[in-house]
């Protein structure tokens, strides 16, 4: 029997494999790459613009307190931006892996609300959130979560230019936990309401449009809640209001397991809280480095290396009580062959790792831990997030509240 034909189809079809194949692997690295790019100086434009801000107040410089805050809402519009693209772009290939812990959504319901504060005074509105239940614990991939409700809740606030925004959470009989976002802003069109979870869709088009962003917020947001066994309903009257109700199934908690991954951190020695720490910041990105210098010399020794090589020589010869490690390093090693290095050493296994970088993904985060870290910080990061992430690790008080 002549298979010449078979044999071709069968070579198409494995050249046609490997040409996708291949073409995945450059679509990763230039999401990688651009969310790296834009990350890293993304983290020292909102870092020295805070640090700036508080010598500001300090002065009682009211002017240039304003023009600070003015950077400061542009550049976290740009971060909200990038980060929603990239969640997109990795849901669109099902290259999103969750990791189930038991959280408080009123603690992350808190953060959101402490974010999204100033823009709510600014237009003197007011926010309420109301909690009608004693439980608010349940089993939710954090990160996605997070990135979903804050889609929701910041939403709410835009779109929303007098009255209030009113969030209230609670238990059904069923032992569903719900939460509920109700506002008195601009509303949504029945026409629109069909597409209001299309991607790229805005009810208000060209140059005239009111509200900024590129229409993925909520597209992205329905997707996470689902993946989470979550669901996500809304209700609106064009000029009256909306109301988005999220129901957290209480049946997709009972199948699904707890991913159990407890943090140990174990410090070399007892040092008074008093005492200064001695940290090694491993950092090839000057401005980072400035950053990181300029929030923590005033609280800890501070060591800055830029090379994995450089920094096993430094730890061998001095005492670090905490690494932060960013992953992307020049050299023959990056942050995660150090890490794993590191925790392969018996003198230096026990130094907590902390990751802090612009490789920002699940996937990035994962192999962060995977590789030996003890906590993990994207960038661009909060003053209030990387003190309070050391003094958890280092236990010493909450630094920043």
């Amino acid at each position: 029997m002549d298979i010449t034909n078979l044999k071709d189809s069968e070579k198409e079809l494995i050249k046609a494999r490997d040409e996708a194949n291949r073409l995945s692997k450059i679509k990763d690295n230039f999401i990688g790459n651009i969310s790296h790019e834009i990350r890293t100086p993304l983290n020292a434009i909102n870092g020295f613009t805070s640090l700036t801000k508080s010598r500001c107040v300090e002065m009682q410089d009211e002017t240039s307190i304003d023009f600070l805050q003015i950077v400061l809402d542009s550049s976290k519009r740009l971060e909200r931006t990038i980060n929603l693209m990239l969640d997109f772009s990795k849901l669109s290939i099902g290259d999103i892996e969750l990791s189930h812990r038991k959280i408080d959504l009123k603690h992350i319901i808190d953060n959101i609300i402490r974010e999204n504060r100033l823009e709510a005074q600014k237009k003197s509105i007011r926010i309420d959130f109301i909690i009608e239940t004693d439980n608010t614990e349940i089993l939710l991939d954090e990160n996605s979560i997070e990135n979903a409700l804050s889609n929701i809740i910041s939403n709410a606030i835009v779109f929303t230019n007098v009255g209030f925004v009113e969030i209230i959470l609670f238990r059904n009989k069923i032992d569903d936990l719900i939460l509920k976002v109700q506002d008195t802003g601009v509303g949504i069109s029945d026409e629109y309401m069909e597409n209001i979870f299309e991607p790229y869709s805005q009810e208000d088009y060209g140059y005239t449009r009111s509200f900024e962003g590129v229409g993925l917020g909520l597209s992205v947001s329905k997707k996470l809640l689902m993946l989470n066994g979550a669901d996500i309903q809304v209700q609106s009257e064009k000029g009256e209001g909306t109301l988005f109700t999220i129901v957290f199934k209480n049946e997709f908690q009972q199948n699904i397991q707890e991913d159990l991954k407890p943090k140990v951190y174990i410090i070399n020695e007892k040092v008074s809280k008093f005492e200064k720490r001695n940290i090694l910041l491993v950092e090839d990105d000057e401005a980072s480095q400035e950053l990181i210098k300029s929030i923590l010399n005033e609280i800890y020794n501070l060591k800055t290396v830029g090379y994995g090589l450089d920094a096993i020589e430094y730890i061998k010869n001095n005492k670090v009580d905490l690494i932060l490690m960013d992953i992307s390093l020049k050299g023959s090693m990056d942050g995660l062959q150090l890490t794993k290095k590191l925790k392969q050493e018996y003198k230096f296994k026990d130094i907590p790792i902390i990751a802090v970088t612009a490789h920002a993904t699940s996937f990035d985060k994962k192999n962060a831990f995977n590789a030996g870290c003890d906590d993990y910080i994207s960038k661009p990061f909060s003053i209030r997030t990387i003190l309070n992430k050391i003094s958890s690790i280092l236990n010493q008080d909450e630094i920043v509240k």
